[in-house]
């Protein structure tokens, strides 16, 4: 029995195309919960009002090697009393491929990398919020892209 081998079969693998991204490692970068108000929070009859604050910074660590870093911060209260906070640093290293021009790899790492901290970032919250005696706190996901555009929209207001 023969095996008929195709032209892709006889393609070395270093031919096939490099990805733009890449995740490296991905980590815990700072985290604090504090939960001041668990009692008002299991016996409260109306939910909390809760505030949510992300924001996306990108530190470059040599050449096409970036550290991006998800910030939340979280906060509950309810008739003005602190009831939890959430202050969560998720970072992740990522490679860029090189050659990319700036506006690709700005949109790699302020958009594309986030978007892949995002589930494990929001796991944490929930599984802390859970620990802390309150029902687990979901966070919505979160469109990066438009984060990134008002982002740049604020930027260019505070310029004029």
């Amino acid at each position: 029995m023969s095996v008929k081998k195709t032209k892709k079969d006889q393609q070395p693998a270093s031919s096939q195309e490099e990805p733009k991204l890449m995740n490296n490692a991905h980590y815990i970068k700072d985290f604090s919960f504090e939960n001041p108000g668990v009692l008002k929070n299991i016996s409260a009859e109306e939910g909390p009002n809760i505030s949510i604050n992300i924001h996306v910074d990108v530190n470059p660590l040599a050449e096409d090697v970036y550290e991006a870093v998800i910030l939340l911060n979280i906060k509950a209260d309810s008739k003005g009393e602190a009831l939890f906070l959430v202050e969560l640093s998720y970072g992740g290293i990522f490679r860029t491929k090189p050659g990319l021009d700036e506006k690709e790899k700005k949109h790699l790492l302020l958009v594309d990398a986030p978007t892949l901290l995002f589930p494990f970032a929001r796991t944490i919250v929930a599984n802390t919020t859970r620990e802390g005696g309150l029902p687990p706190l979901l966070l919505n996901p979160v469109d990066f892209e438009k984060l990134s555009q008002q982002a740049v929209n604020k930027e260019l207001q505070v310029k004029h």
